[in-house]
C-alpha cells in the first residue's frame, strides 16, 4: 500500500550469500536496497555467527544500524553496546579442558603432524 506506513521496524541480514558476495563485498544493488530500508525508517542491520573482526570490511562498507555478532553474544550499534554477554576467559579456559578431555587425541596428531 502506497503511502501506508511500514508494519516492518527492523531488517537483520545474513552475510554469506545474502549480504556479500564470495568475495566479501557487498552487490550495489544490496546497497540501494539497505538505503531505501533505511530512508523509509526501517532499521537494518547484520546478525551473525562471525565475530566483529570478521565483518570489519562490512561494518567499514555498509551504514548499518546494529551488529549482532558471536551468535547473539554480542548486540552493539556505532556508538554503544546493547548486548554483551561473552563468556569471560576463566570459563572459555574450562570449555576448552573439557574439549581436551573427550576428543580423540589422535585425530589432532594426524591434523597437525
Amino acid at each position: 500500500m502506497k503511502g501506508a506506513k511500514s508494519m516492518i521496524k527492523a531488517i537483520f541480514l545474513y552475510i554469506d550469500g545474502t549480504l556479500v558476495t564470495n568475495r566479501s563485498k557487498a552487490l550495489e544493488s544490496t546497497k540501494q536496497a539497505i538505503n531505501y530500508a533505511r530512508k523509509n525508517g526501517i532499521l537494518c542491520g547484520v546478525a551473525t555467527g562471525r565475530s566483529p573482526i570478521k565483518i570489519k570490511e562490512i561494518i567499514d562498507e555498509l551504514e548499518l544500524d546494529m551488529y549482532v555478532v558471536y551468535n547473539g553474544q554480542l548486540v552493539f550499534t556505532a556508538d554503544r553496546t546493547i548486548i554483551d554477554t561473552l563468556l569471560n576467559k576463566k570459563y572459555w579456559n574450562i570449555l576448552l579442558n573439557l574439549q581436551m578431555r573427550t576428543i580423540d587425541k589422535s585425530f589432532l596428531v594426524r591434523e597437525i603432524g
